[in-house]
């Protein structure tokens, strides 16, 4: 939460803020507003105690309708800004938006369930832009994966390590990640990443159908599922 790269803490900037979107939207309402790149402790609860009476006040005055955050994933792997939130004021937030995937699950182990269990929405940044689109890159991380102990050495093949998941309705690597990032009950958005209109086309024929076959989820599952590690 900053404004020219230092943390915001005057609850007039954020109604600037609010006023600038509704203009630049050319609406009178903003579904959701997120907190951007919530951090974690003391500056968490700075968030919460100057800032976030302000949400509630834009909320009553019809600009807003959901209040929420997003996380600084790449700084924070481990979610400990969403299980912050989750734990000590779940009944703040509306919407959460985290980052949930084939390399990156560890979300499921305490986020995702705390969501559901207080009925938070999930926005799921799920756009696959960096290893799994690149062959030679994720079959780097796999092999240093494996050097680390973090998956078996003989759990995939060295070259095209995840191929065995491109099959039936699965038509690449890419379409199997998005399908995987839909696929758990606390997910309620996920969203993608393009540059082109091809891409955009991709990922949505990707989520129509949003689920893995059942065997091939449990493997990914079984073999990433415990790896805490921004990939």
């Amino acid at each position: 939460v900053k404004k020219d790269d230092k943390p915001v803490s005057d609850v007039h900037f954020l109604y600037e803020s609010v006023e600038t979107s509704l203009r630049r939207l050319r609406t009178d309402c903003i579904d959701i507003m997120l907190f951007h790149g919530m951090p974690t402790h003391q500056a968490y609860q700075d968030v919460v105690d100057r800032l976030y009476p302000g949400m509630e006040r834009l909320r009553e005055q019809g600009k807003i309708r959901f209040t929420g955050f997003s996380e600084p994933y790449a700084k924070d792997p481990q979610h400990k800004g969403v299980l912050t939130g989750l734990q000590n004021h779940p009944k703040l937030w509306d919407v959460l938006m985290l980052k949930y995937g084939i390399l990156n699950q560890i979300a499921a182990r305490e986020a995702l369930p705390l969501a559901i269990e207080y009925d938070v929405g999930i926005m799921n940044v799920a756009a696959v832009r960096i290893k799994l689109p690149d062959p030679a890159s994720l079959e780097e991380l796999m092999a240093s994966w494996k050097e680390r102990g973090d998956i078996p050495v003989d759990g995939l093949p060295e070259r095209k390590p995840l191929d065995w998941l491109v099959h039936g309705e699965v038509d690449s690597v890419i379409s199997a990640a998005y399908k995987f990032a839909a696929d758990h009950p606390a997910i309620t958005t996920v969203v993608t990443g393009t540059a082109t209109i091809v891409h955009l086309e991709q990922n949505a024929a990707a989520l129509e159908r949003p689920v893995l076959p059942a065997e091939d989820k449990d493997r990914v599952i079984e073999l990433f599922g415990d790896i805490v590690e921004y990939a």
